[in-house]
């Protein structure tokens, strides 16, 4: 994960370096953003209808700060930001190591089970094509 934003998270350091160059001036937006607005980071217990509004709310506020278009990944890493698929806390979380699409806190993990048993193949089968 980006040590500066704590927005973008990298498969390695390797790809973190070979995107530091693009990710250099929106991370310096977040950065700002969520130091002014720590709201953005206390979403615990938020329904889906509040998280949603909260990923557009920082999506409008980081696109009032930066002085050009944003590129597609930029708006989907604030809006598909990594969090519990159950309450959306941000921090602390697990993914599941079978199709790399759900987050969970440690409040949530017996939800796993039930997600194997429904999404996690079909999860991973999309994982795999994209």
């Amino acid at each position: 994960i980006c040590l500066s934003c704590n927005v973008i998270l990298y498969c390695s350091r390797d790809h973190e370096l070979k995107g530091k160059g693009s990710h250099q001036e929106i991370c310096g937006i977040l950065e700002t953003v969520l130091q002014n607005h720590p709201e953005f980071w206390i979403t615990h217990n938020f329904n889906q209808e509040e998280w949603i509004n909260s990923r557009k709310n920082l999506l409008n506020l980081v696109k009032r700060n930066l002085q050009r278009d944003m590129m597609p990944y930029e708006m989907q890493m604030i809006m598909f930001a990594k969090s519990c698929f159950v309450c959306h806390e941000q921090r602390n979380l697990q993914t599941c190591m079978r199709c790399y699409c759900l987050n969970y806190c440690s409040k949530h993990e017996e939800f796993l089970t039930h997600h194997h048993s429904t999404n996690c193949t079909k999860l991973k089968s999309c994982y795999e094509i994209d």
